[in-house]
């Protein structure tokens, strides 16, 4: 518990800007919404006419911006960009903070298991992302009173944080992965950022195509599409799939972890 404590104390600052970033994002992102959808048939003309490619990178493809509940998933896109990058941060940490800080002599020579510490420090990036999550639906919920809006976004928030969620675990658990395999403990965030924006471009992909197939499965951020919240649709399938692709990079970490010399990477 005094590692949790110690974590918590370190991660505080940077959880408080990344909470800043969230207010903008979503307080007063949906307060925007006022102008945008007063201007509804404009805006809608002038998404029309934006390349596919540039609606694919903005997360709007399908969406109906003039909605509250299409303009709340382009918002809920961004959340879900910023999340991720997070998640890594967070894992490259708990992995790997020590080591550049020079200070793994001393925490790992206390009477406690490589296991034991790593899971105290990965608990502690889990408790900052679920209070992300958390926040988020917080934020969204005020932003709409805010804009007193009738009209119940209830599920779509909770589905698309629960989307958020999930699809940060994913990067999380890879970015833990990645830096008990890498010798360079700075590469353990760079490797986590790198594989974020292949699945990112490849994302981009598959909102170019109208049946992308198998591709979908390689973006973790097209699991959950805008599309199938909005028509209430929480996809069980690809749910299965993250919960696999967390389980074994958890897995593979924990062993990769107990097996690293810390020495070498020192």
């Amino acid at each position: 518990m005094n590692i949790i404590k110690k974590e918590l104390v370190l991660g505080m600052k940077p959880f408080l800007l990344w909470i800043v970033s969230l207010f903008v994002l979503d307080i007063v992102g949906l307060i925007k919404f006022t102008g945008i959808s007063e201007g509804g048939a404009s805006m809608s003309a002038i998404i029309d006419q934006i390349p596919r490619v540039v609606q694919a990178l903005i997360g709007i493809v399908g969406v109906n911006i003039e909605s509250i509940g299409g303009y709340y998933s382009i918002l809920a896109y961004f959340v879900l960009m910023c999340s991720c990058v997070y998640a890594i941060y967070l894992a490259a940490n708990a992995v790997n903070r020590e080591i550049i800080d020079k200070t793994y002599e001393f925490i790992f020579t206390k009477p406690r298991t490589r296991s034991y510490i790593l899971t105290m420090k990965i608990i502690t990036g889990l408790i900052y992302l679920t209070c992300f999550t958390l926040i988020n639906v917080l934020f969204s919920y005020i932003g709409l009173s805010i804009l007193n809006i009738k009209e119940s976004l209830t599920q779509e928030i909770l589905y698309y944080s629960l989307s958020i969620y999930i699809v940060s675990l994913i990067f999380y658990a890879i970015t833990v992965l990645l830096s008990t395999l890498s010798n360079r403990p700075e590469k353990g965030a760079f490797l986590g950022n790198v594989v974020f924006t292949l699945t990112f471009i490849i994302g981009v992909l598959v909102d170019m195509m109208d049946r992308p197939g198998i591709l979908r499965v390689l973006s973790p951020m097209k699991y959950f599409t805008p599309v199938e919240i909005l028509q209430g649709t929480f996809n069980i399938g690809y749910l299965v799939i993250s919960i696999v692709i967390i389980l074994i990079s958890g897995i593979l970490a924990y062993s990769c972890f107990n097996k690293k010399d810390l020495k070498a990477v020192n």
